[in-house]
Parts: C-alpha cells; structure tokens; sequence
C-alpha cells in the first residue's frame, strides 16, 4: 500500500468520525424598545431581501414517554406545489431539554430528515402520537 492509500483511508475515516449535529440551542430573552430598531436591521441583513409566496402544511405531535418530558415530533410539506414535492416531508424529532449548568441556553437532541410518504400521517399514528398544533 503507496502513501496515498494511507492518506485516503485517513480522509475516509475523519469524514466518518465527524459528529452528526442533533442538537438544537434556543436561547430566549427580551430586548429593550431603545435597542428594538438594532436588532431588525442586524436582522435585515442576515436574511433575503424580498418576500417568497410559500404554502406550507405544519403539523406537531406530542409523544408521552411516561417518566421523561414529551417528545415533540414535527411535520412539515409544501403544497400546491408539484405532485412530487407535495409528499415530501419534513420529519423533525425534538428530545426534552437537556439541562446543562455550564450553558446558558436549553439544549436538547433534535434530528431532522427528509421522508417521502402519501401515508405519513398513518405513520405518525402509529407512533401513538397525539396532534398538539396544525398550521397552514
């Protein structure tokens, strides 16, 4: 095995290595009218500038777990779209908050991925989950 066999394998095994990102940081907190002004155009700047027209379908579900806080599951689709897109989902799984003295923020595992149902709401059922919130 040549130098660059080694150096592949090694490239291979520190993309494999890399931590998958399943945490979520929200940090809450209010913000005094003098600095309100501040705040929008630092926020104006980070965002697009324009509107987009979207239509999309929200759905959140609660999953009692017994003794732990309630898992939140999330769904979300376009729609008047594309037959394609419009079942494509959004599937977001939300943990409890992970408290943690040293972060100033709540943490909790959050995972999202992409699934292609026309029977996704069968599957949520089937969870045992119960509909919290349904936007549109």
């Amino acid at each position: 095995m040549d130098r660059s066999d080694d150096d592949a394998e090694g490239g291979q095994a520190a993309l494999t290595s890399m931590p998958y990102q399943c945490q979520e940081l929200i940090l809450y907190g209010s913000v005094f009218a003098d600095n309100l002004p501040d705040l929008e155009r630092r926020l104006t700047g980070l965002c697009d500038p324009g509107s987009t027209e979207f239509h999309e379908h929200d759905l959140s579900f609660s999953l009692r777990t017994g003794t732990d806080p309630d898992v939140t599951i999330r769904l979300r689709r376009r729609f008047n779209v594309d037959s394609f897109t419009s079942h494509q989902w959004q599937f977001r799984y939300i943990g409890g908050p992970e408290p943690d003295q040293k972060c100033p923020v709540i943490v909790r595992k959050v995972i999202d991925s992409i699934a292609y149902s026309h029977l996704m709401m069968d599957f949520v059922k089937t969870l045992g989950s119960q509909t919290t919130t349904r936007f549109r």
